[in-house]
């Protein structure tokens, strides 16, 4: 029997390898260390600089990244087909061993990103909750495949930025490395901001 698979309604998150060097911006990210705190997402000996009105890719120190990074969502923003937005608060988080990030999305972002400027090989990766649950109500599986998957995880690497849709679920299981970094931000229209 003769078929075709169609896919439908894609759901792009889009991966980047950044040309600034991790170990310099690793290095900028450790003089935050002293005005990280506790945040009710993070389980564990995690900390993070989140604030709603800060945004530390504005810092002078991570000026090039933050052009890397508007590149990136610049191309990704084509390929959704976005009318103009703008990078507005980021913040850097700081995982440890035995820590995780519960399952959340970004409240009144359009485009999320996560890079990951020092990530030890071993270190925990980016888990995306299929938002098409919701509407599975009657499917019994025999086996698992990309079409049932209740979650997926892309490996978190070093170097790496990963760009998404800001509503999409995400979170991590367990870290089991030392010093997993990552510098999260959002975005809006740029009329909106």
């Amino acid at each position: 029997m003769a078929s075709n698979i169609h896919t439908l309604f894609p759901l792009p998150v889009m991966e980047f390898k950044i040309k600034c060097p991790p170990e310099y911006i690793t290095r900028k990210c450790d003089m935050y260390k002293g005005k990280m705190h506790d945040h009710a997402l993070i389980d564990g000996e995690g900390k993070s600089t989140w604030s709603p009105n800060d945004s530390i890719l504005y810092e002078p120190e991570f000026g090039e990244l933050k052009k890397e990074f508007i590149d990136c969502l610049s191309e990704y923003g084509k390929l959704l087909g976005l009318q103009e937005f703008v990078l507005t608060n980021s913040w850097l988080s700081i995982m440890n061993n035995g820590t995780s990030l519960k399952m959340h999305r970004h409240e009144a972002s359009l485009i999320s990103g996560a890079y990951y400027p020092k990530c030890p090989q071993g270190s925990v990766g980016l888990s995306f909750k299929n938002p098409l649950l919701p509407h599975k109500m009657c499917e019994l599986h025999n086996n698992l495949t990309a079409y049932n998957a209740v979650e997926s995880v892309l490996p978190a690497n070093e170097g790496y930025l990963y760009l998404f849709p800001s509503w999409l679920e995400h979170g991590t299981k367990v870290n089991k490395t030392a010093e997993r970094y990552v510098i999260s931000f959002n975005t809006m229209h740029k009329g909106d901001y």
